[in-house]
């Protein structure tokens, strides 16, 4: 069995959890020639805020998780391209918070799916990308 301990942060400054929303908001939306987005940006709280710390850069502003994930694809060439876009898409909602003054830094490792399970997080038919780590500085 794992355990965890539970490490209560302040809460995040109202402007950072919206500068945060407006950006998965913008980074969510697709253009050109597809009908829809392969991933999903889910802000994380709680026990899988908790599963995230670990890999919280050091030196960094306390702040808040987002984790970007994709739509799981049968074809294996397939699934490389949407991870691709992704990626693209967790560009955008970095540059988005750069935007609204936030800073952030992305953490390119994937949480164990079923630990995320089991602290509340519903990955339905969605696998972990990486994480931006969202601090005001």
């Amino acid at each position: 069995m794992i355990g965890f301990a539970v490490q209560h942060s302040p809460p995040a400054p109202a402007f950072l959890l919206e500068a945060v929303r407006y950006a998965m908001d913008e980074a969510g939306s697709v253009s050109g020639a597809f009908a829809s987005s392969p991933c999903a940006f889910v802000h994380l709280e709680g026990a899988a805020r908790t599963l995230a710390d670990e890999h919280r850069p050091e030196g960094t502003a306390d702040g808040e998780w987002v984790m970007v994930t994709v739509r799981r694809s049968p074809e294996v060439g397939h699934q490389a391209h949407l991870r691709e876009r992704c990626r693209t898409a967790a560009q955008r909602f970095v540059l988005t918070l750069a935007c609204e003054d936030v800073e952030s830094v992305w953490v390119e490792v994937a949480l164990d799916a079923e630990a995320l399970g089991s602290a509340g997080v519903d990955m339905g038919t969605c696998e972990p990308v990486g994480l931006v780590w969202c601090h005001a500085g």
